[in-house]
């Protein structure tokens, strides 16, 4: 089974004349898909991910384009691990090519990521969306250093890809998968995304649906469960549409185990004895949460879900959107949503427990009073809690990602892919 969807998106604005009047722009309907990874379907993905690496070394921001296909190829090592069922999510220009699995396929793929949540239990309310790139052939200007097979593909169509990329579609396709799982799903709505993304895909989850998320974990030698026990730290009396950043009082990161996945998804991680200290204060006003940001503290990597960028009270959306800093991408251009789009929704207060055999993370959020293991849930913590990787892992509500784009037209079954293809 596949789910599909499409959603006609603006090009080029339309440019006014003067005296009211407005040139019409120009629209691309951008076509999605969202397939389960399969052995049947697990080489072409990882060809793809292989062939998509050696075309990045042909456009700017190498690095960032291989760092995100590292994380979509480490979602796909998770092919054979029972705890873990993956899904695939892309954007296509041709929706005839889905079933070809050929390079007819690969040429056509605009963007991708992974999509992966529990196969053991059904109630199980978190995904992680894993390995998020845009197409690097979008970008090569001379095809003669591409792999062989594609170069040959493109070679009679030189003007193939004019025309068609549509600009700012990251988030769009964020909220496709998250709508099209709960397909997958038979109607059940996971409520928590957790994922490690590239600094400006998480300036984007920040603006529409990431959660002000507060590590409690115990100080080192500090009995007692972090999050049910003893004092925690309270969120501030902030506007709902916004909250204050609870600055890091972290001297001292954690300490990072390696980790990797086999095809038989067994997980080689060996965590290190130990666990993070407190990094907020019980009982911080958003004022002095704000004031103590500033304070002189010895610098240290990001924490764990820690937001690196959340809106003051006093900042409207727009405000908050040209606040933002902007990054390094593979994406040629800044996107940024609605104006309007629903905002933070909420806190979130969690703890990453790390022991010689074993690692935990309990999460308290709204009606979720959970507590994870690394033993029954390996494929999350080598994701979106491998310490090993560059960037901290974040939280984002998916209830808001399902709510924003509800212009997208869905649809499942055999016969969708005529429904949906361009006129």
């Amino acid at each position: 089974m596949k789910v599909f969807g499409y959603k006609d998106m603006v090009l080029v604005e339309p440019a006014s004349l003067g005296n009211g009047e407005f040139r019409a722009g120009l629209m691309h309907r951008v076509l999605f898909v969202m397939e389960p990874l399969t052995h049947l379907n697990w080489k072409f993905w990882n060809d793809y991910a292989g062939a998509m690496k050696a075309c990045a070394r042909l456009v700017p921001h190498t690095s960032e384009v291989e760092t995100a296909i590292k994380g979509f190829t480490n979602g796909l090592e998770l092919i054979d691990a029972p705890s873990a069922c993956v899904y695939v999510v892309y954007s296509t220009f041709d929706l005839a090519t889905v079933e070809t699995n050929d390079v007819r396929k690969m040429i056509n793929i605009q963007m991708c990521m992974t999509v992966t949540t529990s196969a053991a239990h059904r109630d199980f309310p978190a995904v992680t969306h894993m390995g998020i790139f845009r197409s690097p052939l979008l970008s090569v200007a001379n095809p003669s250093g591409l792999p062989p097979l594609i170069r040959a593909q493109l070679e009679g169509t030189p003007n193939f890809y004019h025309g068609k990329p549509a600009k700012g579609i990251s988030l769009v396709l964020h909220c496709f998968a998250a709508r099209a799982l709960v397909t997958f799903l038979g109607g059940r709505q996971p409520t928590l995304m957790i994922t490690a993304p590239l600094p400006h895909m998480g300036n984007l989850l920040g603006e529409v649906g990431k959660i002000v998320a507060i590590d409690v974990t115990s100080k080192l030698g500090r009995g007692g469960p972090p999050i049910s026990g003893g004092s925690t730290p309270r969120l501030s009396s902030a506007s709902p549409t916004g909250f204050a950043s609870l600055s890091s009082r972290s001297v001292m990161p954690m300490t990072r185990p390696t980790s990797a996945y086999g095809r038989g998804g067994v997980s080689t991680s060996s965590p290190k004895i130990g666990a993070p200290s407190l990094v907020t204060r019980p009982g911080l006003s958003s004022r002095e949460a704000s004031s103590s940001s500033s304070s002189p503290v010895p610098t240290s990597s990001p924490k764990i879900g820690a937001p690196s960028l959340v809106a003051k009270p006093s900042l409207s959306s727009k405000e908050v959107l040209s606040s933002s800093s902007s990054s390094s991408s593979p994406e040629s251009a800044r996107e940024t949503s609605p104006t309007d789009a629903p905002r933070q929704v909420g806190a979130l207060k969690y703890a990453v427990l790390r022991g010689p055999m074993n690692s935990s993370l309990m999460i308290q959020y709204q009606e979720l009073d959970v507590t994870w293991t690394q033993v029954e849930y390996p494929w999350l913590f080598a994701l979106a809690f491998n310490l090993s990787h560059k960037y901290a892992a974040t939280f984002s509500d998916l209830r808001v990602l399902r709510e924003l784009h509800q212009d997208i037209v869905m649809g499942s079954g055999p016969h969708t892919a005529q429904l949906v293809k361009p006129k």
